[in-house]
């Protein structure tokens, strides 16, 4: 049982100047076989050949949630035609479909290589067949537990996305009308928050100014998982700040793909607050494997005064000047004997990435370690650096280092602070 022309085909040998029109059940090519077709000792089929012409082809692809449709009318996609003698053309950059946004071209149907230029060459000998790839424009999702986001098609050239180290491409991003707030003038999430990595297999994004000024509920989880936050993303955002269930987590994960490193971009979480005056456990984790920009964590509070053990834990990739500059970690007394504590380890450090940042001021209860680990970096990356200033609590201080000649000369230490130095204790 033969089940379709597919299936026939596959036994036939096609030189490359030719193609298979299609199988015919009498010499003069009139009568198409009907499939499935049962194959007897008499059964005679006749293969129609065409000489193939080298064209240049133009198709659209689309990525769409299940159940929509593809779009009938397409706008400013070229016809196809015979490549001929032509050597190189011009690709339209605004094709336009209903509800979709235009990504740009690709040389492939699975969209994976983008065509950056607008002319190329085309071997008329050949021909070429070029994608216009297209992604349903918005896409909203509410499960009934997380707080419901709608995400925006975007795209971005190649010239923009070398110069930010991300990659480009189509790409969904969370933007600042992403959540329909229930107060305009109070801008609050009251459901636990959840990014997931894709959205119909396609990268996700935090936009700029997404949450700016954004208060996450006291008692709400935060799961996001991108590959890129943008500048002023969660700028002067409220985490937690009176949290009283039994635990809470904020986890970012930002990595990029195809070879290239995610980012945490200019002034991303400057000014936000973490956990201030919550009696509850609070852990933070950021996880970024590129870039983290200038003022990313400027002036950014972590815990203060904060009623129960809580965590500050951050595996980070290249961190620009000034990136946690002013930023406090447990900053003020807090009641009870929480334990804090605080690892940053980064793959490098420039100067004064680490300028004016206090750790453990004010607080009179609880153990506190902190340890930060720079791979590598510039020799002034830590600048008037304050450790368990007025603190009445017992620190320990790791900073574990391969820069051999980093300046320590301006980071100041309480007398209850143990400090140590790639594992040794040592004395400023």
């Amino acid at each position: 049982m033969i089940e379709s022309a597919a299936q026939l085909s596959q036994y036939v040998f096609v030189p490359e100047e030719l193609e298979l029109e299609d199988w015919y059940t009498d010499d003069t090519c009139k009568e198409k076989v009907v499939f499935p077709l049962i194959i007897t000792p008499s059964t005679k089929l006749y293969a129609k050949f065409e000489v193939k012409v080298p064209m240049i082809e133009y198709k659209a692809v689309f990525t769409f949630e299940e159940g929509r449709e593809v779009p009938e009318e397409i706008t400013n996609l070229p016809q196809s035609e015979p490549a001929a003698d032509k050597t190189e053309i011009t690709l339209p950059d605004n094709p336009k479909a209903e509800d979709f946004t235009f990504v740009g071209w690709y040389s492939d149907e699975a969209h994976t290589e983008l065509v950056e230029e607008t002319t190329i060459e085309v071997d008329p000998a050949k021909g070429i067949t070029l994608y216009a790839w297209f992604l349903q424009s918005e896409v909203s999702i509410d499960d009934g537990v997380h707080e419901p986001i709608t995400y925006f098609a975007a795209t971005r050239d190649a010239a923009t996305a070398a110069s930010l180290g991300v990659s480009a491409g189509g790409y969904y991003e969370v933007q600042e009308d992403s959540v329909a707030y229930e107060n305009s003038g109070n801008h609050a999430i009251s459901k636990d928050f959840y990014v997931p990595s894709t959205i119909l297999g396609i990268p996700t994004e935090i936009g700029e100014r997404a949450f700016r000024s954004v208060d996450f509920g006291d008692n709400v989880d935060v799961d996001i998982n991108v590959r890129n936050i943008g500048n002023n993303a969660f700028e002067s955002c409220n985490f937690g700040q009176y949290a009283t269930k039994d635990s809470i987590s904020y986890s970012f994960i930002v990595k990029g793909d195809n070879g290239i490193d995610g980012r945490i971009g200019d002034n991303a979480f400057s000014s936000a607050g973490f956990g201030q005056y919550a009696q509850t456990e609070i852990d933070v984790t950021i996880t970024n494997n590129g870039n983290v920009e200038g003022y990313a964590f400027g002036s950014t509070d972590f815990f203060e005064g904060t009623e129960n053990d809580s965590s500050v834990i951050m595996d980070l990739g290249k961190l620009a000047s000034f990136s946690f500059d002013s930023s406090t970690f447990f900053d003020s007394s807090m009641s009870g004997t929480p334990e804090a504590t605080v690892e940053i380890t980064a793959a490098y450090a420039s100067s004064y990435a680490f300028s004016s940042v206090e750790f453990f001021a004010s607080s009179d209860s609880g153990p506190a370690t902190a340890t930060i680990n720079i791979a590598d970096g510039a020799n002034d990356a830590i600048l008037n650096m304050e450790i368990g200033d007025r603190a009445e609590r017992s620190i320990d201080f790791y900073l574990n280092t391969d820069i051999a000649d980093l300046d320590t000369s301006s980071i100041e230490i309480d007398d209850n602070v143990t400090f140590y130095f790639n594992n040794v204790q040592t004395e400023l």
